[in-house]
């Protein structure tokens, strides 16, 4: 069968890019498929062997279609747990984990102390200027005792619009409820995202074995779960860092072999802690280091740099980080992501590179050219509370964010494009590509073009998963376009004005949060588990004219 193979001189135009009536870069155009690039050699000829059945366990294929098996026991002391404190088919219970679940989803990253002072003085002075100009005056001409009751007035209608327009973050307690709220809403999520990521990364690196795993942010010792399953015995440290001590103490509850000896864990060489190890000790050096789901809880933007830079000190291969599969929680994966990177410029002895999903150490061209962030979903089997164990999953989906750095340079290897995007047509696969470039791009494959064992092995293929077409090695700042921006102002500085308007900043006092059994999103106020009464402030992007 004829197919083109991808030659060292082999040379992709770049990009043709769509642009508004100002110029900027809207989205990426639909383009021909390169006559120069066409399948791997080696996914080919195994293509040719069994043209029926390799096409649907291809090298490329990373996500599965189907829901991962949950470890027995861990989702059997979970549940047991549940059900000596009578929370299995309890109804009060079952609306804390679902407004849980909603606040998750919408919390923002907290505001710095000088961006809210800076925001509520334009406010203020813009009301001041109207006030002003309905009653024609001018604030001098005003006696002292006028001025300031017009100017206490101001501050507190702009204290009143700063908080109904931007998102009031809280630090969420760990209380011994919670921890029960969080298990049930989180448990079987965080679990089955990082078996997804750690999974690609043995599909990736074969070679690689830890021999121990630092879990920052440690919660209910999903990771593990996660790493256990996939490097089995080859891990005989599992050191687990969180500061709430009663979530430690749930996560030994979930490990524990039996209720007769909770010191016995499940899985051996397993330790808690709630301080992480100080980075200054060579020895303190794993090979993997795990932190999911904690950025957005750190009360500043000083706190996640800090906490950044320490975890990536105490990394020896690789970093993994994740986040919620939401706008906010992309953001921070981003920021910490750049920072990395740019650390090299400062301490050589800091370099490392992105090791998954990106294909490239440059910004994000999906955020970039398609207006949304780089999630992913997978299905996973949700930890039913509402009825009884053998009554049957039930099959939910979960979108994250994550990235995977690795130390050192980036080699010179072939890497295969990562699909952000694809549409199964008759006949066609529409495909969004993230290339190694640092571009994104849109091709069509068909039977025809560019051949049929590559149609058949795109449409296996879904978001997440890799193309297995060898893309020639060209710099990223040879195909780029010359005003690579991104869609605000807002969007382009978010991550240096966050970290250097909060490094003379400290972190002040944060109330709790606390679960109401209730949600309005039309009111400003919900009722806790307690009886107290707490103001949730929900995010708006609309601008203050």
């Amino acid at each position: 069968m004829y197919y083109r193979f991808i030659k060292e001189s082999t040379v992709v135009s770049p990009p043709k890019y769509i642009r508004d009536k100002e110029g900027y870069i809207v989205t990426v155009n639909n383009e021909a498929f390169p006559d120069s690039i066409d399948i791997d050699p080696v996914v080919n000829d195994r293509c040719e062997e069994d043209p029926l059945r390799y096409p649907k366990h291809h090298a490329g294929l990373m996500f599965s279609e189907k829901a991962t098996f949950l470890p027995e026991k861990m989702v059997t002391n979970a549940r047991q747990i549940l059900s000596e404190n009578d929370l299995i088919c309890n109804t009060s219970f079952a609306t804390d984990v679902t407004r849980f679940h909603e606040i998750v989803l919408r919390r923002q990253p907290p505001l710095d102390k000088s961006f809210i002072q800076e925001r509520k003085q334009i406010i203020a002075k813009q009301l001041l200027e109207e006030k002003l100009a309905k009653s024609s005056g001018k604030l001098d001409e005003l006696n002292e005792e006028k001025q300031k009751k017009i100017l206490d007035g101001v501050t507190k209608v702009a204290e009143k619009i700063f908080n109904k327009t931007h998102h009031n973050w809280k630090e969420i307690k760990y209380s011994k409820r919670m921890v029960y709220v969080y298990m049930a809403a989180r448990l079987t999520q965080n679990y089955s995202v990082l078996e997804q990521i750690f999974k690609e990364m043995q599909i990736l690196d074969e070679g690689f074995q830890p021999y121990a795993i630092l879990n920052v942010g440690s919660g209910l010792g999903t990771a593990v779960w996660a790493a256990n399953r996939i490097w089995g015995k080859d891990i005989y440290e599992y050191y687990n860092v969180d500061t709430s001590s009663e979530m430690n103490n749930l996560a030994k509850k979930i490990l524990a072999t039996d209720n007769l000896n909770p010191n016995d864990l499940y899985i051996n060489g397993v330790f808690f802690r709630q301080h992480v190890p100080s980075p200054q000790h060579v020895q303190n050096r794993f090979p993997l280091v795990v932190s999911a789901y904690l950025l957005m809880d750190l009360p500043s933007a000083l706190d996640r740099i800090n906490m950044i830079a320490d975890l990536w000190e105490l990394t020896e291969n690789y970093l993994v980080l994740v986040e919620y599969g939401t706008t906010a929680g992309y953001r921070l994966i981003q920021e910490a992501k750049q920072f990395i990177l740019q650390m090299k410029e400062e301490d050589p002895t800091f370099e490392g590179h992105v090791f998954s999903p990106c294909t490239h150490d440059a910004l994000c061209p999906k955020l970039e050219f398609k207006k949304s962030p780089c999630t992913f979903s997978l299905k996973y089997r949700q930890l039913n509370i509402d009825k009884e164990y053998g009554q049957g999953d039930t099959i939910n989906k979960e979108r994250f964010s994550y990235v995977v750095l690795k130390k050192g340079p980036r080699k010179e290897k072939d890497i295969y494009p990562r699909l952000t995007e694809v549409h199964q047509k008759s006949g066609h696969s529409r495909c969004y590509m993230c290339c190694p470039d640092g571009t994104m791009r849109h091709f069509i494959f068909s039977k025809s073009r560019p051949s049929r064992n590559l149609y058949r092995c795109v449409r296996r293929c879904q978001a997440g998963d890799l193309i297995p077409i060898i893309w020639p090695h060209v710099k990223s700042a040879d195909i780029l376009p010359e005003n690579r921006t991104y869609l605000n102002s807002r969007e382009v500085t978010h991550l240096e004005t966050a970290s250097m308007n909060s490094r003379e900043t400290t972190p002040s006092d944060f109330t709790e949060i606390n679960l109401g059994e209730t949600i309005d999103e039309s009111s400003s106020e919900s009722e806790n588990i307690s009886g107290d009464k707490i103001d949730f402030k929900h995010e708006e992007s609309e601008k203050i004219k």
